[in-house]
């Protein structure tokens, strides 16, 4: 019984730091560079008649902007698996844009692996496509 506890918690410890990874697939590993998000979910972004843009930049920051301004956060790779944290955003309120800011903030914190063929980047979350971005 204190066996099988010590593999069960040692499991956990192994697996928790992988929730939040993500696995790069595709011909290209390096997310670097300027994207403008075209699906977020099952939704085009033309219907919305917004933009919202996202840099990767090369030491390791996220920033973004939108109607409602600026956001940023932190990526990093480790053994193949890309982590994106602290996200923030401004406060500024600005309506229906915030709450497609806040999706995409899911779809962030969602993904756990990154197709890249291309121009074209898919952020994805098992074997469901959360997010569509385009080189710009």
């Amino acid at each position: 019984m204190v066996r099988a506890t010590i593999r069960t918690l040692l499991l956990l410890m192994l697996a928790v730091p992988l929730t939040s990874s993500v696995v790069f697939k595709g011909p290209s590993k390096d997310p670097s560079g300027t994207w403008k998000l075209t699906r977020l979910y099952n939704d085009d972004m033309k219907f919305f008649r917004q933009e919202l843009v996202l840099s990767f930049t090369n030491d390791g920051r996220l920033m973004g902007k939108s109607a409602c301004g600026a956001f940023s956060g932190t990526w990093s790779v480790q053994d193949g698996h890309m982590r994106i944290a602290d996200l923030r955003h401004s406060d500024a309120p600005c309506g229906y844009t915030r709450h497609v800011e806040r999706k995409l903030f899911q779809a962030l914190q969602e993904t756990r692996m990154v197709q890249r063929k291309g121009e074209v980047m898919d952020l994805m979350c098992q074997e469901r496509r959360v997010a569509v971005l385009r080189a710009v």
